[in-house]
């Protein structure tokens, strides 16, 4: 499944996929699938996706609709798509209207036959001192990344990957990042298990440990703030939960 089709199930569904319209949810969730799909070696659709283009389309987008945004534009300490729409919309679910709007226009300025595979910069050595810049074409790759290894990559750079300290970015990025796992038919046994079991053993963990009331519906993203108030401190919580659980995995 592409990364077009993702976006439109989710524009069909919103809602089943994440809990409430948060642009910056939806962000993470969209993320989470491209994380997926570009450390396995899909990338049908990295130019529909790219950051700097479709953020770019919707910033004209926006200062069509009001040109005084300019100013506010440029205040922003974040640049990207989920902090530009809602300088013209304040409505939350209007606001996933827009953003898909947006979306629909920018995949058919896409031409049909762009060629999506990547390219990577290479040197090569001329002579003794002389390096010639070649632009290689990947047509295969051999990078693999199970779910275990991509909350690896997560934990050394949280805010580079889901831009803030915030348990349910976290999450969204996740639940995406699974989502295309089983989308694209990559059997992840683990992800799999973390998916059924993840909720119940941090409840376990959390009544074992601290004297406080859960409500049955509640997933990690509500436990662990009630004991834990920082939120820099709540990912180093989870993950701590999070090895823990690995370690279950492996006995």
């Amino acid at each position: 499944m592409s990364y077009c089709e993702l976006v439109n199930k989710i524009k069909a569904e919103p809602l089943k996929y994440i809990d409430e319209y948060n642009l910056l949810y939806l962000r993470n969730y969209l993320d989470g699938y491209y994380y997926f799909k570009k450390y396995n070696g899909f990338f049908d659709d990295l130019l529909i996706f790219g950051d700097y283009c479709f953020n770019y389309f919707i910033q004209n987008k926006v200062m069509k609709i009001e040109n005084s945004l300019a100013k506010k534009i440029d205040c922003l300490g974040s640049r990207n798509w989920e902090s530009y729409i809602p300088l013209v919309e304040t409505d939350p679910e209007k606001q996933f209207d827009f953003f898909f709007e947006c979306f629909d226009e920018f995949k058919t300025l896409a031409l049909a036959d762009y060629d999506f595979t990547p390219l990577v910069r290479r040197f090569d050595k001329c002579d003794r001192d002389t390096y010639k810049l070649s632009l290689i074409k990947i047509k295969e790759t051999n990078i693999k990344t199970d779910f275990l290894q991509f909350i690896t990559i997560l934990r050394g750079r949280v805010c580079v990957y889901i831009g803030y300290y915030n348990l349910k970015y976290l999450k969204y990025c996740i639940n995406g990042f699974i989502y295309a796992s089983k989308e694209l038919g990559v059997i992840d046994n683990f992800a799999s298990f973390y998916e059924q079991e993840f909720n119940n053993f941090v409840k376990e963990e959390v009544l074992r440990n601290q004297n406080i009331n859960i409500d049955s519906e509640m997933d990690y993203t509500k436990i662990i703030p009630l004991f834990v108030s920082d939120p820099k401190e709540q990912i180093k919580t989870y993950l701590m939960y999070f090895d823990k659980f690995v370690s279950l995995y492996n006995k």
